[in-house]
């Protein structure tokens, strides 16, 4: 999930192009247009199957072992990605974002970061253990 900063969101709201959508610049709209549906389902609950890839995705992306019980932790702290997995969307930006979050403190790293995402792995690995997970055998 991508959090843009304070200047960003003044810099589009600087924009006097044809990107406007009711005075301001469609990144507003589109952020309206989440909330809305993020607000419609805010009492949305996974099924067993939804939090069963959301298992399998979080073990494959951070090597560690996940049970539903943690996955159900995670996401009633970040609804976001709650809402996302029981609407049957893939939630996969969300869960890697709160995963990041929850034990570092920051976001997932994206191709712009130039972060060594192995690194940063092994890093939230070590963290994660310290905090009573375990690593995938």
């Amino acid at each position: 999930m991508k959090i843009f900063n304070p200047k960003t969101a003044l810099d589009f709201a600087a924009k006097k192009d044809d990107e406007l959508v009711e005075g301001l610049h469609y990144w507003f709209a589109m952020q309206r247009d989440s909330n809305a549906l993020l607000i419609e389902h805010i009492n949305a609950q996974p099924n067993e199957r939804q939090l069963e890839d959301a298992v399998e995705f979080l073990a494959e992306t951070t090597g560690l072992a996940w049970t539903t019980a943690q996955v159900t932790m995670l996401i009633s702290l970040y609804p976001r990605a709650r809402i996302t997995l029981a609407g049957g969307g893939t939630a996969h930006e969300q869960l890697a974002f709160a995963v990041a979050h929850f034990f570092l403190n920051t976001s997932w790293p994206t191709y712009g970061d130039n972060v060594d995402v192995s690194a940063f792995v092994e890093l939230l690995q070590r963290q994660a253990m310290l905090m009573g997970f375990r690593k995938a055998a």
